[in-house]
């Protein structure tokens, strides 16, 4: 190869190895602040740790390629910006801007480097992989709400109990608590009324901090315009329910032993969730699981937050968030309360409390 087209291909190496690592590190940094999806987040790393390696198996390395560079004769420098069909979204933009660049660094090293031309394509394929898992982040308006950070309370009620009066008492009472999650436990109606009841406490979520969580049903959720699916052991298997969410839905999943609570963690949910943790009249024939199982999951949970379900009141509610648990299921100590409010307020002091620690 004649020293000029040599030269040439250096530079062309240069800016599409510049281009493919900056669109990566942004999408990287979409899913890993906005979304706080750490796992997907070190897959984008890894590719971009991926693009330096294989630049390096270019003759001369790194160096070469900064040698080569002529940012001044680049004649692209000060074109105007093109206006994109992605309307503005970064992400979209800057994942296309990677595979587009990661295409012609397989391209063009094939002159120089066949070795690295392998490399860049498997990278460019993993990119395609990765857009996939990250479709929800990166092409949605935003996707769905992040787990609030803990502690936080998981108000947990039926439809009678929240709209009590037919007023949606208890339902205002929580989100103006600002509790984290809030899930509508609806079982015993047809799918028609169970969807309509959904949807109609959906509406009170609009610009609230709450989640609103819908229980076992994903259609139901979806079409509700719920934050949160939760499912149990006998529902569909988390990664079933997350590709009909198609991102739009958080997912959380129940478990009632360590080994449970294994396997969902090996399933990615949004959240775990372990019980029942007390006595709970809510779970008569379910044994109490104690504290100690929440400590065990929690060493072996990463970043996947826990919530502790059962039997859970204001008198126990530190040692749960002690035990490791970001979040805590409460039921009956909420619901059957004569002052709702009052114990909201002395649950809102012991989460302050907890945060402090």
């Amino acid at each position: 190869m004649a020293e000029k087209d040599k030269r040439d291909a250096l530079r062309i190496l240069d800016a599409n190895l510049n281009r493919a690592v900056e669109g990566v590190r942004v999408v990287e940094d979409v899913v890993r602040f906005l979304h706080d999806d750490g796992k997907l987040a070190a897959k984008f790393r890894e590719v971009r740790h991926g693009l330096r390696q294989a630049a390096a198996m270019v003759p001369g390395g790194t160096k070469a390629l900064v040698s080569a560079r002529d940012s001044q004769g680049d004649v692209a420098r000060n074109a105007p910006a093109v206006k994109r069909p992605d309307g503005g979204n970064q992400a979209a933009a800057n994942m296309k801007r990677a595979q587009e660049a990661s295409r012609v660094l397989e391209e063009v090293s094939k002159k120089v480097a066949p070795t690295a031309a392998s490399k860049f394509g498997a990278l460019r394929f993993r990119l395609y992989d990765l857009e996939r898992e990250a479709a929800a982040y990166i092409y949605s308006d935003g996707g769905p709400r992040t787990i609030p950070k803990g502690p936080f309370i998981y108000a947990v009620a039926g439809y009678s109990e929240l709209n009590a009066g037919g007023d949606y008492g208890l339902l205002n009472e929580l989100l103006d608590a600002r509790v984290g999650m809030i899930q509508l436990r609806d079982k015993d109606c047809e799918d028609g009324e169970r969807l309509s009841r959904a949807a109609e406490a959906a509406k009170m979520f609009a610009r609230r901090e709450s989640l609103f969580v819908v229980n076992d049903r994903v259609d139901i959720a979806l079409a509700a315009g719920a934050d949160v699916v939760h499912l149990g052991q006998d529902d569909l298997p988390v990664a079933v329910a997350r590709e009909i969410a198609g991102g739009r839905l958080r997912i959380g999943f129940s478990t009632h032993s360590y080994a449970q609570a294994m396997r969902g963690l090996e399933m990615e949910p949004d959240y775990l969730a372990v019980g029942p943790i007390f006595a709970s009249p809510t779970k008569p024939g379910g044994k109490p699981v104690t504290p100690k199982l929440i400590e065990r999951v929690a060493a072996k949970s990463g970043k996947t937050p826990i919530v502790a379900i059962g039997g859970i009141t204001p008198g126990n509610l530190r040692e749960v968030f002690a035990a490791g648990a970001s979040g805590a299921a409460m039921i009956s100590a909420i619901a059957g309360a004569k002052n709702p409010k009052s114990v909201l307020k002395k649950i809102n002091g012991i989460i302050r409390e907890s945060k402090s620690i």
